[in-house]
């Protein structure tokens, strides 16, 4: 396995077939197996808030999927739980080859801002952007962003992850994916 910016802490360097690798990051970072016909799964733990080591006082154990480049789409519309005291999204835009990043719109807030490289490629950013803290809606960009219904628009490849914490519970998804054929492999069920 490949890992930009450095190899986090503890991830492992190789994987055999089946074999599951657990880490944990706070800094971002890209990681790619040798090709396409060694395809892995990546997956977002949230520990929760009773984790010795957590950041946050809230907040409970979920899994995510991470949505491969490949997959991202240029159009998501997702739902913020107003349940949640606390709801954000996490963007991650992919430079197409030759071109520069597309600009991300999100309904509320206009034309994003605030991105940081990922890795060392130049081919991703990420940003994240808060839409209801402590149930209060967050001023972002050009509007003010709350719970309830989203849109998010660009004219280049982007994936959005949406999360909500509150006192030990959360939620987190992707906000879509497309579904192309990335591989020539075929799983085995038995």
């Amino acid at each position: 396995l490949e890992y930009e910016p450095k190899r986090p802490d503890g991830a492992p360097l190789t994987l055999s077939k089946g074999e599951i690798g657990v880490f944990t990051s706070r800094e971002p970072y890209v990681v790619r197996s040798q090709d396409p016909e060694h395809p892995i799964a990546v997956y977002s733990y949230m520990t929760g808030c009773s984790w010795q080591q957590a950041l946050l006082s809230d907040g409970d154990p979920e899994v995510v999927g991470v949505i491969p480049a490949e997959q991202y789409l240029d159009r998501y519309v997702f739902f913020a739980d107003p349940t949640y005291p606390n709801s954000q999204i996490v963007v991650v835009r992919s430079r197409e080859e030759g071109k520069e990043f597309a600009p991300v719109t999100l309904d509320c807030a206009g034309t994003l801002d605030g991105w940081t490289p990922v890795g060392t490629s130049g081919k991703y950013e990420a940003a994240r952007v808060r839409l209801v803290q402590q149930t209060v809606p967050q001023k972002v960009g050009a509007g003010t962003c709350g719970a309830g219904r989203h849109e998010i628009t660009s004219r280049g490849p982007f994936g959005v992850t949406v999360w909500g914490t509150g006192s030990a519970a959360s939620y987190g998804y992707p906000g879509g994916s497309a579904i192309r054929k990335l591989n020539s492999v075929e799983t085995v069920i038995r």
